[in-house]
């Protein structure tokens, strides 16, 4: 949640209407520089990396629920085993520590 895009109107509720304002200005930039220079392949360059980002995005949306699964799956409590890797340190004493609690519940 980005707090300026919240009065942004949303384009098929799926990003703010300035993301696509940023790249039609990209685009008329980009074409600008292709059409002062006269060279085509800057504005070709410039929608292949606009293409590119597309696809990254999809393909991560498309990856996000697999993510979200495994995320909450690694947090089950009990599956904190970063002690036993032995690289962290406990920075107060047992007695203390072990009232202490992360933001999910699990002891330190």
């Amino acid at each position: 949640d980005v707090w300026w895009h919240a009065r942004s109107y949303w384009i098929f509720s799926l990003f703010p209407v300035d993301y696509l304002i940023g790249f039609g200005l990209s685009i008329l930039l980009a074409g600008t520089a292709a059409w002062v220079a006269t060279d085509a392949w800057l504005i070709q360059k410039h929608l292949l990396t606009l293409l590119g980002f597309g696809i990254f995005t999809v393909g991560l949306h498309l990856a996000a629920p697999l993510y979200r699964q495994w995320y909450w799956h690694m947090r089950r409590r009990g599956t904190d085993e970063r002690r036993l890797a032995g690289i962290f340190e406990t920075p107060f004493p047992k007695e203390i520590s072990k009232h202490l609690r992360f933001r999910n519940g699990h002891n330190l």
